[in-house]
């Protein structure tokens, strides 16, 4: 301790040193970051150091320390769902049931398509026939016959007649109806006397055959035909 100097006015002030600067802290660096021997714990006051805040949202995606830049770690990425629900894969036994019903399915159709194109006794469309008339089978020039034209005639008559029918679509009841028209002198008179006893309508119901039947036992009988046979 200096003494005082009473005969000095002046005191004796000590000269003023420079402040001290406090310590500057340095934020880490990008380039000791990235080496994996430097830890940011070594530079860094523990306050600064503080776990994030567990409120605040988490990336999908958690990378670990580990895979900064410069690291050869792979990125460990969250594990996939599985879906407990998934199907059962079909066995091979599975399989072969399933196309061995799929093939057993289309026989059994084919075969009732089949036996729906081949069965005659199921209900069809009936399909109404035109009936031809009287007019429209004259139109188609019929032969007329007489028995004064011997039996060649006849048979002339028989296949002319039945062209007609195909030409005019006469139908079967008709035939006779028609067919006795073309009839003239003898011949109508033994179709008269033929129809009179059972009358008109009842003898046109005859078959087209049936009066085939009856014109040759008439004119023709076969003993005649014979001989005629015979003479050639």
């Amino acid at each position: 301790m200096q003494a005082y100097d009473a005969t000095n006015n002046e005191l004796h002030i000590p000269p003023l040193q420079a402040p001290i600067a406090p310590p500057t802290i340095l934020p880490p660096s990008p380039v000791l970051s990235l080496s994996p021997i430097f830890d940011s714990r070594d530079f860094l006051p523990p306050e600064e150091i503080k776990p994030k805040d567990t409120k605040t949202s988490e990336s999908p995606t958690s990378v670990s320390p580990s895979s900064s830049i410069g690291s050869s770690s792979p990125v460990r990425m969250p594990p996939k769902r599985t879906s407990t629900s998934e199907a059962p894969s079909m066995t091979q036994d599975g399989i072969k049931k399933l196309v061995a019903d799929s093939v057993f399915a289309a026989l059994e159709a084919q075969a009732v398509n089949m036996e729906n194109t081949d069965n005659t006794t199921r209900p069809r469309e009936t399909l109404v026939a035109r009936i031809c008339t009287y007019k429209e089978f004259i139109s188609c020039q019929p032969f007329y016959f007489n028995i004064t034209e011997g039996a060649i005639g006849l048979i002339h008559w028989f296949e002319q007649t039945e062209l007609v029918f195909s030409h005019s679509n006469c139908i079967e009841d008709c035939k006779v109806k028609f067919s006795t028209g073309t009839l003239t002198e003898d011949a109508l008179s033994w179709w008269n006397s033929y129809a009179k006893p059972i009358g008109i309508k009842q003898a046109d119901k005859i078959a087209w055959t049936e009066l085939k039947r009856l014109l040759t036992n008439k004119y023709y009988p076969r003993t005649e035909v014979k001989k005629m046979e015979d003479e050639f």
